[in-house]
């Protein structure tokens, strides 16, 4: 998701009555950092997406030995 994650809260319609746990990681300069969110299920009218970019892998000079 891009743009501010605090704008997403006035574009929640509905949320459930039951919460799911997350734990997964979050990238951060010095590395991913393990997180762990509850929240409940949300029905929103509208996310911003954005295509993550592909990272350019330059080929080696040599061939491995």
């Amino acid at each position: 998701m891009i743009g501010t994650p605090l704008s997403m809260f006035s574009n929640i319609v509905h949320a459930g009555g039951e919460f799911e746990i997350f734990t997964g990681t979050c990238g951060a300069s010095s590395g991913n950092v393990p997180v762990t969110a509850i929240s409940p299920t949300i029905l929103v009218n509208k996310v911003e997406l954005q295509k993550k970019a592909k990272p350019t892998v330059t080929p080696a000079l040599l061939p491995r030995p």
